[in-house]
């Protein structure tokens, strides 16, 4: 566009043009928000996903208190394999909803996998400085990071099944579009450039939901990961009402002095 640069407009023009009326739709003023939701998902004008985090927490812990509420649970006197069954149930889905349309950091999944680990463990009666990654394998629950690999790659093997959303993907692999699903996916699982295809992609969701499915089921039948801490927590899930619980318990989980 050719324009000639000696062109001044006046500071009267210049700031009628820049004050502009709301748009209106239907009668209706459409002004601008800081954040929006759609489907059940947070979004905020910078594109993060702290608004996400904060209403998935907020809900969990409701759902918490309803359960508390309504006597299904019982901090003290539930059985404890009822009590992970209960959080699997009906708080997991909650906090972690929608998280396959998301592209977390660290910091975010770390965030995350930190409030699901302090729900487990408040209500198990434990506090929250102490190791969870042994406990939910005691009870054979899936961590949470395994629980969100596991979701992605359902969600994008759901998407290859749809003869539009494949169109989709595939166009986003031959474009190297930056920041879209399939980028984001590739950069996780570390795909080199020349292996970045749609044959790839399926591959890789497959053999993901193939191996949570595979260790889910060792897990379900104490088959893998055994070690003493978790062989202990199991004996006393196995003998919870001929011992006090939570004081054992407490003693196998707790951070050491040391570190």
């Amino acid at each position: 566009m050719l324009y000639n640069s000696k062109a001044k407009v006046s500071s009267i023009v210049s700031t009628s043009e820049r004050i502009q009326p709301d748009p209106v739709l239907n009668g209706n003023k459409v002004t601008r928000v800081s954040e929006m939701r759609y489907l059940g998902l947070e979004f905020n004008d910078w594109n993060g996903n702290s608004s996400h985090l904060k209403k998935r927490k907020s809900m969990a812990y409701a759902c918490l208190s309803r359960l508390f509420s309504s006597r299904i649970y019982c901090k003290s006197e539930t059985d404890p394999k009822l009590v992970v069954q209960l959080y699997r149930t009906y708080i997991r889905p909650v906090l972690l909803y929608g998280n396959e349309n998301f592209e977390f950091n660290t910091t975010e999944k770390s965030k995350l996998c930190a409030i699901d680990g302090n729900i487990v463990k408040s209500m198990l009666g434990m506090p929250i400085q102490c190791h969870t990654t042994d406990l939910v394998i005691a009870f054979g629950m899936d961590t949470c990071e395994q629980y969100l690999n596991n979701c992605k790659a359902k969600f994008i093997h759901r998407l290859t099944c749809n003869e539009t959303t494949k169109s989709i993907l595939q166009y986003t692999i031959k474009e190297k579009i930056k920041n879209s699903l399939t980028m984001s996916y590739f950069d996780k699982h570390e795909i080199c450039e020349d292996d970045r295809t749609y044959d790839k992609l399926v591959e890789i969701s497959l053999y993901e939901i193939k191996k949570f499915n595979l260790l889910k089921h060792e897990r379900k039948n104490n088959s893998i990961e055994i070690n003493e801490k978790i062989t202990t927590i199991r004996k006393l899930i196995n003998n919870y009402e001929t011992i006090l619980f939570q004081n054992e318990l407490f003693k196998i989980i707790k951070f050491d002095d040391d570190m």
